[in-house]
């Protein structure tokens, strides 16, 4: 398993997928505040689009409309052990992990971990997403501690750190009831980011096709925007990355591999 901690940085280049479709969009770019950033709802058909059209998607992608909401967007491995502070910049600890539903792409809940003398190094607490927000300066996050709602969404660091006992189903229920949120589906599948980041990945015919590099997610809407894929040599540059959607990758059964619906011959 990959320690998302340490993924290196590389040149990625952008496609865009909508359903199961691939074609280009436009180039990794980096915010303001020094965090990842990506072309944005750039239009797509159902095959490759000419040169030209594609020049026209990244053009609209790079200029969203004034009313649009701006992406905000942020690697899951850059927030996977970022420093986390309260508004009067004093450290509170950092976030040890995210539960993403990889059936809905929500990313509701980071796990936090919290300095000893602040509350028990024994336990994790859970805190929506939309109630963090990403610093100016360097990898820190901004977290208004409330400690009285806290209390309501502990975690056992064992049991959460257990794989063999980790039930990120049960997990987000009881976050939900705590912070009082609407129930997940019964299809809800979640799981920790740090179990998919560095996951390998297998084709329908079941042969080895690379490895899951990084999700991206957009803090504004609290989902992944996209997976970033590192293919095998073969299978396309392995100066190249690629992206796609997260419902285009599935959980086998046997949890040993993530499964890519798309195929993997459209991907060079």
């Amino acid at each position: 398993m990959l320690n998302t901690r340490s993924v290196p940085g590389r040149r990625v280049a952008i496609a865009l997928f909508l359903s199961l479709s691939v074609a280009p969009a436009g180039a990794w770019a980096t915010g303001p505040d020094g965090a990842h950033g990506g072309a944005a709802n750039a239009a797509a058909s159902t095959a490759v689009q000419p040169q030209a059209n594609a020049d026209s998607a990244m053009r609209s992608a790079q200029q969203p409309p004034k009313d649009r909401q701006q992406l905000r967007e942020v690697r899951a491995t850059d927030l996977i052990g970022a420093n986390v502070r309260n508004p009067q910049q004093m450290s509170l600890g950092e976030i040890e992990d995210l539960i993403v539903d990889m059936k809905t792409g929500e990313v509701r809940y980071a796990i936090l971990a919290f300095d000893p003398g602040i509350l028990s190094g024994e336990k994790l607490w859970g805190v929506p997403t939309s109630e963090l927000r990403m610093s100016d300066v360097g990898n820190t996050v901004i977290y208004d501690l409330d400690r009285e709602r806290l209390e309501r969404a502990t975690l056992d660091r064992s049991s959460f750190d257990d794989d063999l006992v980790f039930d990120g189903k049960r997990v987000m229920n009881n976050l939900d009831a705590a912070y009082g949120l609407y129930q997940p589906s019964s299809g809800a599948r979640a799981h920790r980011a740090s179990d998919l980041v560095g996951e390998n990945l297998v084709n329908r015919a079941g042969d080895g096709i690379g490895r899951l590099a990084d999700l991206v997610i957009d803090m504004n809407r609290q989902r992944v925007h996209y997976a970033v894929l590192e293919l095998d040599a073969g299978i396309a540059s392995p100066e190249r990355d690629v992206v796609v959607p997260l419902h285009a990758l599935e959980q086998n059964l046997d949890d040993s591999a993530l499964l890519l619906k798309i195929d993997d011959s459209k991907l060079d």
